[in-house]
């Protein structure tokens, strides 16, 4: 579905101004946050809370997605 649709979809944001990449990140969901990624879902965006996807993924307790983002992303470690 991502490959059909309009690139700039994958950022669309919800009234928090969260991005799907910031609700996969929040629940976990490495898999999913990995394909949003490679599909260029931004990973800088911030939400309401000016959080990123990797603030929000430690502040809910997932190395496993954290890393994830910081790989994609370095410059997000030194933020």
């Amino acid at each position: 579905l991502l490959a059909e649709s309009d690139p700039e979809s994958v950022d669309a944001v919800n009234n928090a101004q969260e991005s799907s990449l910031h609700l996969a990140a929040q629940h976990g969901h490495d898999k999913l946050v990995r394909v949003l990624l490679e599909h260029h879902a931004d990973p800088r965006l911030r939400n309401a809370r000016f959080e990123t996807p990797l603030d929000v993924a430690a502040r809910t307790g997932h190395a496993v997605v954290c890393k994830i983002l910081i790989g994609f992303c370095p410059e997000l470690a030194l933020q």
